[in-house]
């Protein structure tokens, strides 16, 4: 009698779907890996633009209330074209002012920042301010920071 003795290992078949599994697993971690690399991308130039608005907004708050840079060039057509229909430029060619040292290059991303102004508004002797920084990676983007500014009464 011939006694066959039968492998109990894996055929070269189960192998292969097993390795089949393995790489569309794989294929799908680094789809979600190259998701994450650009949200941090993202997320790092907007921290860069919340900054910028920050530091301007500083800056503008230290100006004398009558100072040009705070002057609302246009009588506020500007603003509502801006802030009520969002239609703000990425080049801000519409803005009331822009920041002397715009476009910032930071992280070989280029930032514009200028501001939107509307003076008397809420009420008298307040200015308010939208101070708005645009990028563009592959796409436009823009933070818009908002601050009123009032006269002092001494």
């Amino acid at each position: 009698m011939n006694n066959i003795k039968k492998d109990n290992g894996f055929s070269l078949l189960e192998v292969l779907i097993a390795m089949a599994i393995l790489a569309v697993g794989l294929l799908a971690v680094a789809g979600m890996q190259i998701h994450t690399m650009e949200g941090n991308d993202f997320s790092r130039d907007m921290t860069e633009a919340i900054i910028l608005a920050q530091d301007t907004a500083e800056n503008l708050a230290t100006l004398s209330f009558n100072n040009p840079t705070l002057a609302d060039t246009d009588g506020g057509t500007n603003w509502n074209a801006a802030t009520n229909d969002f239609n703000i430029r990425p080049d801000l060619t519409n803005a009331d002012h822009w920041d002397p040292g715009s476009p910032y290059n930071i992280n070989e991303v280029q930032y514009n920042v200028g501001w939107y102004v509307q003076a008397n508004t809420p009420v008298q002797n307040v200015t308010t301010v939208a101070l708005v920084i645009t990028w563009t990676d592959h796409i436009p983007h823009q933070v818009v920071y908002r601050m009123t500014i009032a006269d002092p009464i001494l």
